[in-house]
């Protein structure tokens, strides 16, 4: 009797600890301009403003979920696209919340020269899948 009840009472734990998975949720993608000279990033205009970009572009994707959870295994998925092209397509490591229930994935933009619009995507796969996307438009010419 005591046997079946340990064993009742672990396969509920484990069950119990699947379960409680933490959900983890996309609640912002942020262009920045990255200055290479002085390592900074800085906000880039208005989304919907037609951008001259002088500078190389990362994508801060903010990620919310219960502070200081954990998640092994989880996946962040950032791509970048111009409609024609895959410009760039990064997997990074997502597996923990910070004590302030955000965290935060830099990716960066390989620059030539930005004309036209573009296309920012972040993915997280988990049993709820979190996405979000941002168009960018930028100016052509001078």
């Amino acid at each position: 009797m005591r046997r079946a009840g340990l064993v009742a009472f672990l396969v509920m734990g484990v069950a119990t600890a699947q379960e409680k998975a933490p959900e983890f949720s996309i609640v912002e993608i942020r262009p920045m301009l990255f200055e290479r000279e002085s390592g900074d990033l800085r906000p880039l205009p208005e989304p919907d403003a037609r951008i001259n970009l002088f500078g190389d572009l990362a994508v801060v994707v903010k990620v919310k979920g219960r502070p200081g959870s954990f998640a092994k295994g989880r996946k962040l998925r950032v791509q970048v696209s111009d409609g024609k092209r895959e410009l760039v397509s990064q997997t990074q490591e997502l597996e923990g919340i910070g004590v302030n229930g955000h965290a935060h994935r830099l990716v960066f933009v390989p620059m030539g020269i930005l004309c036209g619009e573009l296309k920012v995507s972040a993915r997280i796969d988990q049993p709820k899948p979190s996405a979000k996307e941002l168009a960018l438009s930028f100016a052509c010419g001078e």
